[in-house]
């Protein structure tokens, strides 16, 4: 547990114990910040306008507590610090929040935002968890982000106190939960036979699309499987006849894993040789698994070919493929020139695209191959500049493997010198925006302690 490096001292905690809340109409109020992160502006404004948040009568005070220095679970942090500065938040039975209470929490160090409530105030306003309860939480993040604590804290209780946000709320998560074959009926009786008719009908849905999957897999298999075996050799041939920078260790490595991969599926194939298209679905999704693989495994050396005739053609002097592979560069990098945010990448990305221009403008040079491959260093060094600079915003969670020879991905030169194209980078930063938001969307409603206090909190 971090210290919460909160002072009891009466002239550090403006407002400490249920008997100094702020009395006015409606709820009473209390501002709990030790370390100051409210100015005396923000502090007199939470007393004065909780009021005007719309709260049910259930809630009988408000609790703003602030912290400088907390847990990266914010909510052990308002448990330890009600439990040590603040007992009247605690009920009776030691293990929920008082009745009438609704808390508001911000946490500094590390960035978090929670709300809590009593039992009778999780139940009246639905924020125990679930929907209403990250909308609540998810209301204040944009102020936050900006500085505006006071708005921020105010802009919970009033998510948290609408009850036709409540409504909306619960309505997107059945929704969800419909989505994901979770139907939610409406009473005990019927929520029971909806949730179990709802996973019945979930269930039937998945098993009839892996049947229809696995049916679409044994028709690609039985088109291309036989004439990809044999050619299968000659690919090899071609593979290992590429000589330029562009085939490298990665390429060779990539075309070796799926070659080998194809030549293990004939136990696999042999194992659905009695299959037919008449075959029944129970057939088909007895046999999904191997059919998914032999299907993907031939399109991947399908592919892989696709990339190594291309590359021959490119070493070969081909001027339809450098010019192909030239226009997909400079489509990726135009992509970035519109993208980056920075002036000075932007350049650089501008001067990529003028390098590009002039190579496409010389398609039959004898130095092409080695021209393009420094050229891809050049592009590699900037684009790895825009990757740091521009797609550092949020933690990388998602996993980055550069497109591998027999995916659809793939462009000539990829892994050389590090290279790989924008669109790459941009997806994935794409992919850890959309972890990261749906990290926030769900609060953390769990306590180290076992606590079973209504709320949560998540990070802003």
């Amino acid at each position: 547990m971090k210290p919460l490096a909160l002072a009891a001292a009466s002239a550090v905690l403006i407002v400490s114990s249920p008997a100094a809340a702020w009395a006015q109409s409606g709820p009473a109020v209390t501002v709990e910040d030790a370390d100051g992160m409210l100015h005396p502006g923000d502090r007199q404004r939470l007393y004065d306008e909780t009021a005007n948040q719309g709260l049910p009568d259930v809630v009988d005070q408000v609790d703003y507590l602030l912290f400088g220095t907390n847990d990266e679970n914010l909510n052990d942090t308002v448990e330890e610090f009600a439990r040590e500065h603040r007992p009247d938040l605690i009920a009776p039975d030691d293990d929920h929040f008082a009745d009438g209470h609704l808390i508001v929490s911000v946490g500094f160090g590390p960035r978090m935002n929670g709300v809590y409530c009593g039992e009778d105030v999780c139940e009246a306003l639905d924020i125990r968890q679930g929907a209403h309860l990250d909308g609540s939480i998810n209301a204040a993040k944009d102020y936050l982000r900006d500085g505006q604590i006071a708005t921020a804290m105010l802009a919970s209780v009033r998510h948290a106190g609408d009850m036709e946000a409540a409504a909306r709320d619960h309505e997107r998560q059945q929704e969800a939960d419909r989505n994901v074959g979770i139907g939610l009926g409406v009473g005990a009786g019927i929520l029971a036979v909806g949730i179990g008719g709802t996973v019945w009908y979930a269930r039937r849905k998945k098993r009839q699309a892996r049947i229809d999957e696995a049916r679409g897999d044994y028709a690609y298999v039985m088109e291309h499987y036989a004439d990809t075996a044999h050619r299968l050799d000659a690919i090899d041939v071609r593979a290992h006849s590429l000589t330029s920078p562009l085939a490298n260790s990665k390429m060779r490595a990539e075309w070796t894993d799926v070659r080998d991969r194809f030549l293990e599926l004939d136990a696999t194939v042999q194992s659905f040789r009695g299959l037919q298209a008449s075959s029944d679905d129970d057939t088909f999704h007895e046999h999904y698994e191997e059919l998914n693989t032999a299907e993907e495994t031939t399109l991947q050396v399908i592919t892989a070919e696709e990339n190594i005739e291309t590359l021959y053609k490119v070493e070969h002097g081909d001027a339809g493929a450098r010019l192909e592979i030239l226009d997909d560069l400079k489509k990726d990098l135009v992509d970035a020139e519109t993208s980056v945010k920075s002036d000075s990448l932007r350049q650089r990305v501008t001067e990529q695209i003028t390098q590009v221009d002039e190579l496409r403008r010389d398609l039959h040079s004898d130095d092409f191959l080695d021209r393009f491959a420094v050229l891809l260093s050049d592009v590699a060094i900037v684009l790895t500049a825009v990757d740091q600079q521009e797609f550092s915003d949020v933690d990388r969670e998602t996993e980055r493997v550069a497109p591998r020879l027999y995916e659809s991905d793939y462009r000539v030169g990829t892994g050389v010198n590090n290279y790989v194209p924008f669109f790459m980078l941009s997806r994935w930063h794409d992919a850890d925006v959309a972890a990261h938001q749906s990290a926030q969307a769900s609060a953390n409603t769990s306590f180290s302690s076992g606590f079973s206090g209504g709320g949560g909190s998540s990070s802003w």
